[in-house]
């Protein structure tokens, strides 16, 4: 099988295509998170909020791979924001519940923007991440989740730049604006329902004449679509059959003019959750 293809980020190249985790829990969703390991994935995607960041650790284990084959992304939730003794307890926390000995990727889950300074912000968070994060400690990099362009540009005014930022971006809900300001601030986008949610994406006309005229499933047309626009994708499956195919896509190249039709189907709307109120 060809070696996944990666996009640059910092301090190392992230797989294009990764594993999203969400509800892979006990001893069933280990086993699911072994068997893409087994099939190639080599990039997996988990949070605090998942409650499986134990699981997806002893999936790293049990495969046998070396370490460095294997990229892991946790995230935190806001009660890590802080100073830099507040988050590092945080990211021990994860390693401890992970079973390794780093992680490659810290994001912050969510802005929450209106956190106090006595609360703990996500620039403090942020900064603070930046502070611990060296290819030589347990935190290689760090980035940032649901973060919108205001939000990256506070960053950059205190000298920071995240890795990632992940966002929903699937063919109908694009978030340009926001894939524009991450990119413009050198991040890289991570898309995260990247197919989207109860077969709405599957069921658009653009998608499946697509997927027809390519001669492949929409997930792999909606995959491909993602790779040629630089983005990293990480769909969520515990099947078997559905492992195998989205991960099938890295094979798949699409014309200009197929590329065009999914880009056109965007419609404008925003991610489902507002990051100016929710947050984890």
């Amino acid at each position: 099988m060809a070696q996944d293809p990666t996009v640059p980020t910092r301090p190392t190249a992230l797989p294009a295509l990764g594993l999203g985790t969400y509800k892979l829990t006990g001893a069933e969703g280990q086993a699911a998170i072994e068997h893409a390991l087994a099939l190639g994935y080599r990039h997996l995607d988990t949070a605090q909020a998942y409650g499986n960041e134990a699981e997806v650790g002893a999936a790293v284990r049990a495969s046998g791979l070396p370490r460095h084959e294997v990229h892991v992304t946790t995230k935190l939730t806001a009660d890590a924001f802080g100073g830099v003794d507040r988050v590092r307890a945080a990211v021990g926390t994860s390693l401890e519940r992970l079973g390794l000995d780093a992680v490659d990727l810290v994001l912050l889950h969510w802005p929450h923007p209106w956190r106090t300074p006595e609360e703990g912000t996500y620039r403090d968070a942020a900064a603070a991440l930046a502070a611990l994060a060296g290819e030589s400690g347990p935190l290689r990099g760090w980035g940032v989740s649901n973060f919108l362009p205001e939000h990256l540009d506070a960053l950059a005014a205190d000298g920071l730049t995240a890795a990632v930022n992940q966002i929903q971006v699937d063919p109908l809900i694009q978030q340009r604006a926001v894939q524009e300001a991450t990119r413009r601030h050198g991040a890289a986008v991570v898309a995260y329902t990247p197919l989207g949610r109860g077969g709405d994406v599957f069921a658009h006309p653009a998608v499946r004449s697509v997927a027809q005229e390519a001669g492949v499933s929409p997930a792999q047309a909606v995959l491909a679509w993602h790779r040629a626009g630089g983005r990293v994708a990480i769909p969520r499956s515990g099947s078997p059959a559905h492992l195998a195919e989205n991960l099938a896509a890295q094979g798949v190249a699409l014309t200009a003019a197929q590329l065009a039709a999914l880009d056109a189907a965007d419609t404008g709307a925003p991610a489902r959750q507002d990051p100016l109120t929710f947050g984890l």
